[in-house]
């Protein structure tokens, strides 16, 4: 059996392809993972830090992609990891979603999304998506644009797909470093029509190699 060069999967240096030209915000923003970076993993991961009131406002309009999209806002500061920073309003199927914390919205394939306008800033905070399944990355930004917000033309509450409120997971202390237990913002039992798990957190310190709970 060949050995494998594991080296591949790591991505230390990001690519930088997309969202020029937008004012208070990084632009473009990071590109870590396409196929194109890792061949196989049929996966696009972006993020970007927002550094004060993105101009133009919105800079995200209305549109939708052929794949699931995950869209999480994080706060930046570590002291207080549930503020976001801002307070943004994010259309969904025309119906706005507004939140001023950590927040992460989860929107199935086809679902129009945007425009996305910033209604206020006091902090830096990162914007990350991740998009589930796109063999290119032009297969994963090849997209329908609408210029103004889109009419309701469905009954579904869009609420629904989105996580204000982390749970945690007990039993998954790792180190004294790692702020525990780990904060989950998605799962299927968050948004029963997912098919994703993500939790994430701040590292405060140099975590030590006594691990006090396996997860």
């Amino acid at each position: 059996m060949a050995n494998t060069d594991y080296e591949k999967y790591r991505v230390s240096r990001p690519s930088y392809l997309f969202g020029g030209g937008v004012k208070g915000r990084q632009s473009p923003v990071m590109t870590y993972l396409s196929n194109e970076i890792v061949p196989g993993c049929n996966l696009y991961i972006e993020l970007g830090w927002v550094l004060g009131m993105p101009e133009p406002n919105p800079h995200i309009v209305a549109h939708s992609h052929g794949y699931d999209e995950i869209i999480i806002h994080i706060g930046g500061d570590p002291e207080n990891p549930r503020e976001l920073g801002a307070e943004v309003e994010y259309y969904v199927g025309g119906q706005p979603l507004a939140f001023d914390t950590t927040t992460l919205l989860y929107v199935p394939a086809g679902t129009t999304h945007g425009p996305a306008v910033w209604n206020n800033f006091t902090k830096p905070h990162i914007v990350m998506s991740v998009i589930l399944g796109p063999d290119t990355t032009d297969a994963a930004w090849s997209t329908q644009s609408i210029p103004a917000i889109p009419a309701r033309t469905d009954d579904i509450d869009y609420e629904k797909y989105l996580v204000r409120e982390p749970v945690y997971l007990t039993g998954t202390e790792v180190t004294e470093a790692i702020k525990s237990p780990a904060p989950i913002y998605l799962s299927s039992d968050l948004v029963p029509d997912c098919r994703a798990y993500i939790d994430f957190g701040w590292i405060y310190g140099l975590p030590s190699m006594t691990i006090t709970t396996k997860r």
